[in-house]
């Protein structure tokens, strides 16, 4: 777990690092709309996430199991080092039961909570799964190249074909 964190906190930052402002989306989905003081934001103030979550967007999707939930968006921002690694706790924390971490929000029996990490500016998103891995998205491949140079020992055997590909060429 801790290694998960370090790991995530590490490319998190340099990622980041000539960012001038980095926001972060939080992403709930269920039946109804969720706010600010709902107990996953009001636990993410309590373990240190600053910024306070503005309701930005909501839309449909057909799930088979519970019909038609929502999905509705939040931005924070921007937010500090600080933040971000709360973010990727909670996301390493959660889903392994460790304490603490941002309880999944019951919307009739529909509790699903995910956040990432994104500078809209220079196109970048960072999203941690939970303490298995994380995405590093970027709408330029230049943005990655150093990262993927820095970190590619750390690519999963699966995906380190991939990437070295298309960082080769």
């Amino acid at each position: 777990m801790l290694q998960a964190v370090d790991r995530a906190r590490a490319v998190t930052e340099a990622a980041f690092a000539d960012s001038e402002a980095v926001e972060a989306v939080i992403r709930t989905w269920g039946r109804r709309r969720t706010g600010p003081r709902s107990p996953t934001f009001q636990r993410l103030a309590n373990m240190g996430f600053r910024p306070k979550p503005v309701y930005a967007d909501r839309y449909r999707q057909t799930d088979d199991e519970t019909g038609e939930p929502y999905t509705h968006f939040f931005r924070a921002g921007p937010t500090q080092m600080s933040d971000r690694a709360t973010l990727i706790w909670d996301a390493c924390a959660r889903e392994i039961g460790i304490e603490p971490a941002s309880p999944l929000i019951s919307v009739d029996g529909v509790g699903q909570f995910s956040s990432l990490m994104v500078d809209f500016g220079r196109g970048l998103l960072v999203k941690i799964s939970d303490d298995r891995g994380m995405d590093v998205v970027a709408t330029d491949r230049g943005r990655l190249k150093p990262l993927h140079a820095q970190f590619g020992s750390w690519l999963l055997d699966g995906d380190r074909a991939r990437m070295d590909a298309m960082f080769a060429a």
